[in-house]
């Protein structure tokens, strides 16, 4: 049977896409926490990989879900963008195990606690907003979880300063040519003024 309320987007399936994806952004997370906790025992990168598995099958959905519905809650690039976001963490905390898996011996003797922290806190707040969308986009309450979010995840990114290029691709000023007249002066050179003598 047709459904008028499923065309127009009234039902709270991106939210709850959303919500399972930042639900699997923590959980990685907390892989990686586990991960780096037992540094002496055998490691398999298996918890990152089933968690990226998921997170790309949510994002999946997501794209799926913006083809068939006409009205949406959010803005259509707002869902996509937060949906790409969120399938990037699950992705670099696997990134990050492989690298630890590749190179232990480098791992040994860095204490990386600080940041996991932060990342699991960021991840933290980043679930506590997206259930806040299905409630209403309140920015009040969005904000003051963004300000409670660890320093270095509000850092705002660097600016690269623009260098002049290199002298070979810089603009040569060629010298102008004589001025040439054309029409019934052509012919006679021209003056200090332009004039014709």
């Amino acid at each position: 049977m047709f459904s008028l309320q499923r065309l127009m987007g009234k039902e709270d399936k991106f939210f709850d896409l959303l919500e399972a994806s930042a639900q699997e952004s923590r959980s990685s997370v907390q892989a990686l926490i586990r991960f780096m906790k037992n540094q002496d025992e055998l490691k398999t990168l298996d918890e990152f990989v089933m968690s990226r598995r998921k997170e790309k099958k949510i994002n999946d959905e997501i794209s799926e879900a913006l083809c068939k519905t006409f009205v949406t809650a959010l803005e259509r690039e707002d869902i996509e963008a937060l949906s790409v976001a969120l399938y990037k963490i699950p992705k670099t905390m696997e990134k990050i195990g492989e690298r630890i898996l590749l190179a232990p011996h480098l791992f040994k003797g860095v204490d990386l606690t600080r940041q996991v922290t932060m990342l699991e806190k960021a991840t933290d707040t980043l679930v506590t907003m997206i259930q806040e969308l299905r409630k209403s986009v309140n920015l009040e309450k969005i904000r003051t979880h963004n300000d409670q979010a660890p320093p270095a995840s509000r850092r705002p990114r660097r600016r690269r300063a623009r260098r002049a290029p290199p002298p070979s691709r810089r603009r040569r000023r060629c010298p102008r040519p004589p001025a040439v007249r054309r029409g019934p002066s052509a012919g006679r050179p021209v003056g200090a003024l332009g004039q014709t003598r």
